[in-house]
């Protein structure tokens, strides 16, 4: 894939330098450079930071990723020359996107970075009743109806949807977010909800259809973001993410699964 954003940045400005054999022009300071280098995977380190040591998840970019896999030393010599970590320690020299994580009790795959924080996508699979799952698939017929017309459809009693329905449903979501595993990460939700409640009971019930599939998306296991501007709320809400110093969680484990799912092995990053 692409190694970063190919829109070159002005001088000072930039993360990769620019592609010349020409040694002066890999100076970023006066030349620029390329932004928004592309990670390859992760690694775990331990170092020092104002004389504490802490351990972070790291990556390694796609343009260095053959030269460093497998090559401590290598390894080693971009965490103090490029990361410019002090004192650094290898633990673990390789973690793949989309390794499945448990912290603080919440299941989640690692899908990237931005910054200083590291992103992730729910690894915990919905469990709602069987009337509300036959809800959920009505919702989901007449979302498809309206992405296919490309327009916003009346709601008809072949539809089987209700504002009564539509209002218990949203309180099963509230419910979840407040009193389930996924209060760990998304406990902002739950006040996101609580507050924009009237709102949502005011909208057309069209809308409100429309609004329960985007609040659906804070508990799929992909990375999707719930729109809720319908109801005042935010554009990209639930977006799961966290620094990539994991040294002040309380549990941070590594999850190796075999490919059936069946045996699993727990690695503590914490402890090691």
């Amino acid at each position: 894939g692409m190694i970063a954003k190919q829109t070159l940045m002005k001088k000072g400005k930039g993360q990769l330098p620019l592609k010349s054999s020409d040694p002066r022009l890999l100076d970023i300071s006066k030349y620029g450079g390329y932004n928004e280098v592309k990670g390859s995977y992760f690694f775990l380190a331990e170092h020092e930071v104002r004389n504490k040591i802490i351990r972070s998840l790291e990556f390694v970019p796609v343009h260095l990723a053959k030269t460093l896999e497998g090559n401590k030393s290598a390894l080693l010599e971009y965490c103090t020359d490029v990361l410019e970590l002090r004192s650094p320690r290898i633990l673990i020299d390789k973690i793949k996107i989309n390794s499945l994580f448990n912290v603080d009790g919440f299941l989640m795959h690692l899908s990237g970075r931005t910054g200083e924080q590291l992103i992730f996508k729910g690894a915990n699979q919905l469990c709602v009743g069987t009337k509300e799952e036959a809800y959920l698939k009505k919702i989901e017929q007449y979302v498809r109806r309206v992405k296919e017309s490309k327009k916003t459809l009346p709601v008809t009693v072949w539809d089987g949807l209700s504002e009564e329905e539509n209002l218990a449903l949203y309180d099963v979501f509230i419910d979840k977010l407040k009193n389930t595993v996924y209060h760990v990460r998304l406990s902002k939700q739950v006040e996101t909800l609580e507050d924009k409640r009237d709102k949502f009971m005011k909208c057309p019930v069209e809308d409100q259809v429309l609004l329960l599939n985007e609040i659906l998306n804070l508990f799929r296991c992909n990375r999707v973001y719930a729109d809720l501007r319908k109801m005042g709320g935010s554009e990209n809400a639930g977006k799961i993410a966290i620094s990539k110093n994991i040294t002040n969680y309380d549990k941070v484990l590594l999850i190796h699964q075999s490919p059936t799912g069946v045996f699993s092995q727990e690695v503590d990053l914490l402890k090691l």
